[in-house]
């Protein structure tokens, strides 16, 4: 390991680690926004706060390829390297302390009780450390060059330093962990079908990643020093770089964690066009039907026959037959001019999601639980209380008599 913290090309590894990680952010936040906007409710907290993050972590980017070329060396390093040094790993820092809040702000949403104070102290804890870091990460560091780019006259040894490092990095691995397991508690207050009950839960706690992560940063970290007390004063700026590289890591993989629960529930859609049509819900073919396996239950077939491109007619007897049948055609010749007759599209409310559910379980339209859940694109199976008849039937029968949404 000695021997590949002090290797050489750190230029072109600073180049590479920084391009991969700027390019991966970009295409799932910007994937992410497209889903929010085209196929949900548009833009929330939680997003604009990702998209801060990602300013940061880019301009981290930037300043960190640009470095070597500026004269960083942790022996010989310019005061212009150093400078470029510094603000890059701030802004690593503050998009870190970003992600987790952008996190913890989706969360918020979907929480209640306990669970809201656990995640506001989580938050407020995160980012009290990754400020603290920022500002030592100005500080002048004894036995390096950067001394001359630094806001305090006093050299702090770096042990001292490598001690709060390691105080910040507990911090954020005990937020990691908690902000990956709450997700978990969540999804126990809220009825899902049970297959995507822990594909959801599974998704969203994937921002516990970063946890690992951060601990090989700071063991890496550790070893740095060890090089010192083995061979002197060396080199260690491949090093350096692979630490900057974890560090980012983290960011990215907040934002990418929080992309691939939306792309989850988009990619089991249908087409978008028919994901934004208002009809969409209702115009299902028979034909699919049966392709789907799907068989009515007793109780629901009324609701749930829904022929293509089919215009029903209510009569005022309460009857709903065809607009072609013979008495389609003559109440709709009789009450022509009179605005009296209620023509009823193949987007019948009868086969809408809501007023299945509410004729099985109880459910309503105003199911807040599900508003919210479909609503930040996590899923669109998801409600307040467990249905009935069996949780292992309803989502064939009504939740899925729609489209076979997720």
């Amino acid at each position: 390991m000695d021997a590949f913290l002090m290797r050489p090309g750190y230029a072109e590894l600073a180049k590479t680690v920084n391009s991969i990680c700027a390019s991966i952010t970009t295409i799932f936040l910007f994937t992410r926004l497209w889903a929010r906007r085209t196929h949900y409710k548009g833009l929330w907290w939680d997003d604009f706060l990702l998209i801060a993050t990602w300013a940061f972590q880019l301009a981290g980017n930037g300043l960190a390829a640009a470095a070597p070329r500026y004269g960083f060396n942790i022996l010989t390093g310019s005061k212009h390297g150093w400078v470029f040094v510094f603000s890059a790993v701030s802004c690593f820092y503050i998009a870190m302390g970003l992600g987790k809040a952008a996190f913890a702000t989706t969360l918020l949403r979907l929480s209640t009780g306990g669970t809201k104070i656990l995640l506001c102290f989580v938050v407020a804890i995160v980012c009290a450390f990754q400020t603290a870091v920022t500002i030592v990460t100005w500080l002048n560091i004894c036995g390096t060059a950067s001394d001359m780019a630094s806001i305090s006259e006093r050299c702090v040894p770096m042990n001292t330093l490598l001690w709060i490092h390691i105080g910040n990095a507990i911090v954020t691995v005990c937020a990691d962990a908690t902000l990956a397991y709450l997700p978990w508690r969540i999804i126990t207050k809220v009825y899902l079908p049970k297959r995507e009950k822990w594909t959801v839960a599974l998704t969203m706690s994937l921002v516990g990643l970063a946890g690992p992560v951060c601990l090989a940063r700071v063991a890496i970290a550790g070893m740095t020093q060890e090089l010192e007390k083995k061979h002197g004063q060396v080199d260690w700026s491949y090093g350096a770089v692979t630490i900057w590289g974890l560090l980012q890591a983290e960011v990215a993989i907040y934002v990418v964690a929080q992309t691939i629960p939306l792309l989850r529930v988009l990619l089991l859609s249908d087409s978008s066009k028919d994901s934004k049509s208002p009809g969409y819900a209702t115009r299902l073919s028979a034909t699919n039907r049966k392709a789907k396996g799907k068989t009515p239950a007793a109780g629901v077939e009324p609701v749930q026959e829904v022929r293509t491109s089919i215009e029903l007619v209510h009569l005022p007897s309460g009857k709903i037959v065809t607009a072609d049948s013979e008495e389609g055609k003559a109440f709709k010749s009789s009450e022509a001019g009179e605005k009296a007759g209620q023509e009823l599209p193949t987007t019948e409310k009868a086969a809408s999601e809501p007023q299945l559910v509410q004729g099985v379980s109880g459910a309503t339209l105003d199911d807040e639980t599900h508003r919210i859940w479909a609503d930040m694109g996590l899923s669109r199976r998801a409600w307040s209380k467990s249905p009935s008849p069996p949780p292992d039937d309803l989502p064939q029968q009504s939740l899925n008599a729609s489209t076979g949404r997720a």
